[in-house]
């Protein structure tokens, strides 16, 4: 008896009873509802099947009807012209109307067979089984007549206002006999019909009755659930937690009063416990965490300069990649654009063929070489480039330019006018690297020009200076973008918009310029006497005036590249090499 006490006592008994109980209740509401489902589904089945065979009867009697007009229309033209014009009507329309007749009764008998297949008890399979035998004899009295109107139909002898008089004799006695049949079997369908919605509304009745007692079961169960277990559980378990929000706050003396020997109660002593052996743990961890802190604060140091290698290692790495995409773009447009132009041509002599595969052959060996150079940038710990030491020809270099350029210029519908002179425009440093300064200032500038535009370079010695100037017919710089322009990655203004801009191909070309102890100035508009003001290799603005040569064009972008000039008498020497 005590166990059976500490059974109940406990909250998994409490709540399997309630579960049991709500679990009856919801089995009987479901074979109640499923019962009554099944007999409604019954009683609307036979009220539809009734129905249904109540219009096949209409139907019976219509093709019956239509019938006996044929049978008249097929003896009136016997009675009024001899020659025998009703066998035609006969034979054209009555077989029709006989198989509809017979159609008829075959869907009758069917929809009755199945009434008797579906009906469960005898008796009402008794009672549809005599719809059958009165069916069976509207059915012989048809066949019947249709029997005895054949000879007066098709036969060719006797009186046709006689055999006119007995057909009518016999469609009345037809009638008389049928007609209470149908009736019959009509008013029997429909009281079937009209007891099988009796019985639906019936049922209607007695589902809401159920269902309404289902419901009150429930709130009453579900009263008695939550008064008995489900309130008492509840107020325990906000208590609890509380108690452990308390305990995650930080608060370990909380404590729980416990009342009772349920699986809550041993809930509420273990969560005591715990804040006991928190409290406990607590102390131990200030402890190790005072430890702690020393130790990150000694390492902390050393994880800041391990952060620093790493940001300046990711730095140079963008900015390898950077240059890699600007260097090989030219080389590889120019390879490109020589093969375009080749091959847009159906045919090509020898020549011209040669003459494109020894541009390419050119300057697929440029291209090694700058791979090379990024490459050896790459694998520098200090990211210095090598630059060439040697005396070269600046008309030269800016020809090679000019030509890496052309057939991104033909492609862009942009000529390229170069004035260069035939000797005293010798510097000294690295040609190679050069060229692609130019080259990528020409492809900037071609970028820039519309289509049927003109690019402008000239090359001119004055004094101690060689200057290599590059002028477009482009929109030009805005002002508040021309100061930025010599700044890694930056693009602005409406160049950016559109995609464009001089991005970091300015920024290598300044430095490798600033290697050769030379200037960079770009002015912007650029005027043809060369009076607005641009902005130099420091970013301050500068003038420079007007390159003779390039003559009277519309405002653009000029690009001066200055060099220091090597004298005849005295050659100068240049250490080259620096920062990348």
């Amino acid at each position: 008896m005590r166990r059976a006490l500490t059974l109940l006592r406990s909250l998994r008994a409490r709540f399997l009873l309630a579960v049991g109980l709500l679990a009856l209740v919801a089995m009987a509401a479901a074979v109640a509802l499923v019962v009554g489902i099944s007999a409604a589904t019954r009683d609307i089945d036979t009220a539809a099947a009734a129905h249904r065979r109540v219009e096949l009867l209409g139907a019976l009697s219509a093709r019956v009807s239509d019938y006996a007009v044929l049978l008249l229309q097929a003896l009136a033209p016997a009675a009024t012209a001899p020659q025998g014009g009703g066998a035609d009507v006969a034979g054209t329309r009555l077989d029709s109307a006989r198989v509809q007749v017979e159609r008829a009764f075959v869907d009758l008998d069917g929809a009755l067979r199945a009434e008797i297949d579906r009906t469960p008890d005898a008796d009402g399979k008794t009672m549809v089984a005599t719809r059958s035998i009165v069916l069976a004899r509207m059915r012989a009295r048809f066949q019947s007549l249709d029997r005895q109107v054949q000879p007066l139909v098709f036969g060719h002898a006797g009186d046709p206002a006689a055999d006119a008089g007995r057909l009518r004799a016999m469609l009345d006695t037809f009638a008389t006999s049928f007609a209470p049949l149908l009736a019959e079997l009509i008013d029997e369908e429909r009281r079937t019909s009209s007891l099988a919605q009796t019985e639906t509304k019936s049922l209607r009745g007695r589902l809401t009755m159920l269902g309404v007692a289902a419901v009150c079961a429930v709130l009453l169960l579900a009263g008695f659930v939550y008064l008995g277990i489900v309130r008492p559980v509840a107020t325990r378990a906000a208590a609890v937690a509380r108690a452990v929000g308390d305990i995650g706050a930080g608060r370990f003396d909380t404590r729980l009063a416990i009342g009772g020997r349920d699986e809550l109660s041993l809930l509420m002593l273990s969560v005591n416990r715990m804040a006991s052996r928190l409290a406990r743990r607590e102390a131990r961890v200030d402890a190790d965490r005072a430890r702690l802190t020393e130790i990150i604060e000694a390492n902390t140091a050393d994880l800041r300069a391990a952060n620093r290698a790493l940001e300046e290692t990711d730095t140079a790495r963008r900015r390898f990649f950077a240059d890699v995409s600007h260097e090989l773009r030219t080389p590889l447009t120019v390879i490109l654009g020589e093969a375009d132009v080749t091959l847009r041509a159906a045919q090509n002599p020898e020549p011209v063929y040669r003459a494109a595969l020894t541009t390419i052959r050119q300057r697929g060996r440029r291209l090694r070489r700058r791979v090379e150079d990024l490459l050896r940038v790459a694998r520098s710990e200090s990211g210095q480039i090598e630059l060439a030491d040697a005396d070269f020809d600046v008309a030269r270099m800016v020809s090679e330019a000019v030509e890496d350029v052309s057939a991104l210029a033909r492609a862009a519908g942009v000529r390229l006018e170069a004035t260069l002179p035939h000797s005293g425009c010798t510097a000294h440093g690295d040609a190679d690297w050069l060229r692609q300064v130019v080259a990528g200032v020409l492809e900037n500038a071609v970028r820039h020009s519309p289509p049927g535009g003109t690019v402008g370079v000239l090359a001119r010695a004055g004094g101690d200076t060689i200057a290599v100037t590059v002028v477009d017919e482009g929109p030009g710089i805005a002002a508040e973008v021309l100061p930025h322009v010599f700044e890694r990655f930056y693009r602005g203004g409406d160049s950016a918009e559109r995609g464009l801009g001089y991005g970091i191909g300015l920024s290598l070309a300044k430095w490798i310029v600033d290697q050769h102890h030379g200037a960079v100035e770009i002015e912007s508009p650029a005027r043809p006497d060369g009076s607005q003001a641009g902005t130099g290799t420091d970013g301050a603005q500068s003038v420079s005036s007007g390159e003779a040569g390039l003559g009277a064009r519309p405002p653009g972008t000029r690009v001066t590249l200055r060099l220091p000039a090597v004298r005849p008498a005295d050659p100068s020497v240049m250490v080259m090499g620096g920062q990348a």
